[in-house]
């Protein structure tokens, strides 16, 4: 009895590896993530912009907190919160002295490995830091991807 179970265990486990491994290629790269790009800002720009129009009614956050959205981009989601890890759904906003207004819209973060997402600007090029490529989108919008 105890050999046949030890043999069982020798087919099985390979067999769960190659399962595993099938799940995490399926999920790496076929399952659709939000990366910044011309489709994804047509298919979603009026959540943005719903989420812009929003947050331009709200405070700043708190120090050591952040605006997050959940994955359905829903701006009734819209909720300060704790700095996370993974900033996945995280919105900002700054002010200017002249009073323009900027808002981040993170789509997607990956660590080390990058963040994609949107810059919404009434004012001028917006500041996405050194390591950021800007895309221009339209007169107040620009995609970026930003990289470690």
């Amino acid at each position: 009895m105890r050999k046949t179970f030890c043999c069982a265990l020798n087919v099985l486990w390979p067999v769960a590896a190659i399962l595993v491994l099938c799940a995490l290629f399926v999920y790496v790269f076929v399952v659709p993530h939000p990366r910044a790009g011309a489709g994804d800002f047509r298919r979603n720009r009026a959540r943005y912009e719903a989420i812009v129009a929003k947050l331009k009614t709200m405070p700043r956050p708190h120090s050591g907190r952040a605006y997050y959205v959940d994955r359905d981009l829903d701006p009734a989601s819209i909720a300060e919160k704790d700095v996370a890890y993974t900033m996945t759904g995280r919105v900002s906003l700054m002010r200017t002295d002249s009073g323009s207004v900027q808002v981040d819209i993170v789509t997607d973060d990956s660590g080390h490995l990058g963040s994609y997402g949107y810059i919404y600007t009434d004012g001028s090029k917006p500041d996405g830091g050194p390591e950021a490529k800007l895309q221009k989108i339209d007169a107040h919008w620009w995609s970026y991807v930003h990289s470690d």
